[in-house]
């Protein structure tokens, strides 16, 4: 029997020994795994003793899973996300990832509302996949504005106003015309005087409005001035001046002018060997001596001086010259031969420029001796066909070199325009001989044209629809019906008058058929 304190006592009948358990090496009853627990059995080594002893095996479990390459349980859509479940290979544990949702497989789109310039319009997407739509916004087009109405005229000191319509969904806009301002004539006016002011009166022509200006006295105009009292050594004097205008007169002191013109007396100039003496100073205006004068030294040879010295020139040599005693004459140094130097011809002058007909010329100067030396530069090229050219505000445009050009663009806002017989651009003199499709087109304001009289050729559509053009004058008589028609003026006033030469208009009545020619 076991008495629970490590002995047990046999309980055979009249046996009543006990023994202390001597337990064996144990063995595994159950193996552990990575999660649950083993067991350890003990027994004990008396025989006929079945007393046994167990322990718990602790689970073995483990640093990492061994996952395997996992299986979607869960697939992604457009719009949400998958799961991917990951199974451990040991422990049979698992792990999920979620799968990101696919997105939208959007089509290049439907337009559904078109745009237009009074709403917005709508594209519409379809997703290839699931079928969801999505949409965006068109934007408004741009209104198609006609050249607008005058519906308030401006006045002298308000704005008009200008409305434009849109052709197509007739909504309006309108902008401001400027205010002409006013334009005045002289009612009345009375000259400034030296002393007083003038005014000018002013009305306007347009609406009666009154103005008055101001005109600032002029003030003096003072003549030169003259000496009426002369100022003395030590006395001031009195310069007059008066006004060119009013005659008035002012005064001014002019200051003593103390002793200003002085000149020295009984001076004697010092030579090599004899003393000399300074001077006195006396005063040339009130003849006062101001100063007495001085001895000088003798003076040696000091004032030297070079004689016979001959510069060199650009081809002869030079001498540099004897050195002499300015007071006595002694020779004190004889001089020595210098070399000639040279022609420096420098830069050179453009003395005759090139032209399109002649050759030019360099001519270069030495700077020392004045020689010239002429160089002959070639001719210039003419401008090649096509160049452009602005005289004026004309665009003309050269069809044979040194020749000829064709009027091409005008200024549009001018309203008289005179296409001359020639231009000259550059040194060269040109013979205006056509004009160009389209070279008045757009000038709205013109009203006045005159066409040269060197006007070979008038150009279909030259006058494209230059509907204010009242007058043209053609001076030119080269015109036929090769080179001219009444297709130049498409678009014009049924009221244009054309002015063309005495002999020329039975010729001209048939060339510019239908329009009125005089």
């Amino acid at each position: 029997m076991e008495n629970g304190n490590g002995t047990a006592t046999c309980q055979r009948e009249g046996c009543g020994k006990s023994h202390t358990h001597t337990l064996d090496e144990g063995e595994v009853t159950k193996k552990s795994s990575y999660e649950d627990t083993g067991v350890k059995t003990y027994h004990c080594k008396e025989a006929d003793c079945n007393y046994t002893k167990t322990e718990d095996i602790a689970a073995t479990g483990h640093t990492w899973h061994t996952w395997d390459a996992g299986k979607t349980t869960t697939k992604a859509t457009c719009t949400k996300a998958g799961v991917t479940t990951y199974t451990c290979t040991a422990c049979g544990a698992t792990r999920t990832e979620p799968i990101a949702a696919t997105g939208h497989n959007w089509d290049d789109g439907k337009i559904t509302t078109k745009a237009s310039c009074d709403h917005t319009g709508v594209k519409t997407y379809t997703c290839k996949t699931c079928g969801d739509t999505r949409t965006e916004t068109i934007a408004m087009l741009e209104h198609t504005w006609d050249d607008g109405q005058v519906t308030t005229k401006p006045t002298c000191i308000e704005k008009g106003i200008r409305t434009y319509t849109c052709k197509v969904c007739k909504a309006t806009k309108t902008e401001d015309i400027e205010a002409t301002g006013h334009d005045y004539k002289v009612k009345d006016h009375k000259d400034a005087t030296c002393t007083e002011d003038g005014y000018t009166t002013s009305v306007c022509k347009n609406c009666g409005d009154e103005k008055k200006e101001t005109i600032k006295a002029t003030g003096h105009d003072w003549n030169k001035g003259e000496v009426t009292t002369k100022a003395t050594c030590t006395e001031a004097g009195v310069m007059t001046y008066t006004c060119n205008v009013c005659k008035e007169t002012k005064t001014e002191e002019i200051e003593a002018t103390g002793h200003q013109h002085t000149e020295i007396r009984d001076k004697k100039d010092a030579t090599c060997t004899e003393t000399g003496y300074t001077g006195d100073t006396y005063c040339k205006d009130c003849d006062t001596k101001l100063s007495d004068g001085k001895e000088i030294p003798a003076t040696g040879h000091q004032n030297k001086e070079v004689r016979d010295k001959k510069a060199a020139t650009c081809t002869k040599a030079g001498y540099t010259g004897n050195t002499y005693c300015k007071d006595c004459g002694e020779l004190l140094k004889t001089g020595k031969e210098t070399d000639a130097l040279g022609h420096t011809w420098g830069k050179g002058k453009v003395t005759r420029k090139s032209t399109y007909t002649a050759a030019g010329q360099i001519t270069y100067i030495c700077s020392r001796c004045g020689k010239k030396r002429v160089i002959t530069t070639k001719k210039l090229f003419y401008p090649k066909a096509g160049t452009k050219y602005t005289v004026a505000g004309c665009q003309y445009k050269v069809i044979k070199a040194g020749a000829e050009v064709s009027l091409v663009g005008t200024n549009k806002n001018a309203k008289s325009v005179t296409i001359p017989a020639v231009i000259k651009v550059k040194g060269v003199t040109y013979k205006v001989t056509s004009i160009g499709t389209k070279a008045f087109n757009g000038s709205k304001k013109l009203t006045k044209v005159t066409v040269g009289a060197n006007i070979k050729k008038i150009s279909n559509n030259a006058f494209f629809k230059c509907k204010s053009l009242k007058t043209v004058t053609i001076k030119s008589v080269l015109l036929t019906k090769k080179t001219a028609s009444k297709r130049a003026f498409k678009g014009i006033s049924r009221n244009m008058v054309m002015k063309v030469p005495k002999k020329m208009k039975k010729v001209y009545v048939k060339i510019f058929k239908g329009l009125k020619v005089k």
